[in-house]
């Protein structure tokens, strides 16, 4: 999911977790109910989860840091598909 941020003075897009970023999830959602369209559903994360991170992090503390976040996506990416 991407958003604009202001960086440097300029916007840029900067990668964020599903729900954070520029999408109107709800009004996505409707059309594709409206439509009646079904697909198989894939998740691509590339935002990085540590970058902005102002604190060091052991590799377990990231690796739960990242499963939380994937998880995170899934169950909003989960409660938008059950309740259309």
């Amino acid at each position: 999911m991407v958003k604009s941020r202001k960086v440097e003075g300029e916007y840029k897009p900067v990668s964020v977790p599903l729900g954070e970023g520029m999408v109107n999830f709800d009004e996505y959602f409707k059309l594709i109910k409206e439509y009646n369209i079904s697909w198989p559903i894939s998740i691509h994360l590339e935002y990085p989860p540590f970058e902005r991170l102002e604190q060091e992090l052991t590799l377990n503390e990231k690796k739960e840091s990242f499963t939380a976040a994937i998880i995170k996506d899934v169950n909003f990416a989960r409660n938008y598909l059950l309740n259309i």
